[in-house]
């Protein structure tokens, strides 16, 4: 697998990293949802695994086959 289009010219290994989780509340029945969001703090290791594993084709994105 190969980094998308979108990524292909973007310096990865030389990016900083950040991670976000985001969680969706509500929706249903035409409410407007709610999202909340927190940033998760990552270590030197983590965002040198996280890297090489977008580098090194190991990640998964939506579309992928």
């Amino acid at each position: 697998m190969t980094i998308p289009a979108a990524l292909s010219d973007f310096d990865i290994q030389n990016a900083g990293l950040t991670v976000w989780l985001f969680k969706k509340s509500g929706g249903a029945g035409g409410v407007t949802p709610v999202f909340t969001g927190r940033w998760i703090t990552t270590d030197d290791d983590l965002n040198a695994a996280l890297k090489a594993s977008l580098l090194g084709g190991a990640c998964p994105y939506p579309g992928s086959s």
